[in-house]
């Protein structure tokens, strides 16, 4: 005989991100589309639920960081300015040039139908340390990058 669900269990929290375009202070979200959005004071925040990969970035004057995350329920987690809950940290950085890269990376993933979300946390430090080391996202450094992931 099953045992009878849980009608008490929560479901799984949704992270709540705050996007803002102030003139002082830029936050976007650059890959990782909401699940919904919400309109809030300071701007628009958006939802996406455990388990997606999304990259956020954090401009104000002429410094700018970008966070690329997978939102979490459990093991090691960070804060992030701006993220509602701790999420796991896959690359952080604030290089010139990173945003774009990590921008065109995730597009690059995308357009060859890789759901970055089901891509696993080892392959996006290893994407890390390329887009860190300035590497182009072309083909190449794609193939290179997804020949280590196993086989879905």
């Amino acid at each position: 005989m099953k045992p009878a669900p849980n009608l008490a269990s929560k479901p799984d929290p949704l992270t709540a991100i705050q996007l803002r375009g102030d003139g002082e202070l830029t936050a976007r979200l650059l890959s990782g589309g909401p699940f919904s959005s919400v309109g809030g004071v300071a701007g628009e925040i958006v939802l996406l639920p455990p388990g997606r990969v999304a990259a956020y970035l954090l401009a104000r004057r002429r410094t700018a960081s970008v966070y690329v995350f997978r939102t979490a329920l459990d093991g090691r987690r960070t804060t992030i300015p701006g993220v509602s809950q701790p999420v796991a940290l896959l690359m952080s950085g604030s290089r010139p040039g990173l945003a774009r890269r990590i921008r065109n990376f995730f597009r690059k993933l995308t357009s060859y139908g890789y759901d970055p979300s089901q891509l696993t946390d080892e392959f996006w430090i290893r994407a890390g340390g390329a887009l860190l080391a300035h590497r182009r996202p072309n083909q190449h450094l794609l193939s290179s990058l997804l020949v280590r992931e196993a086989p879905g």
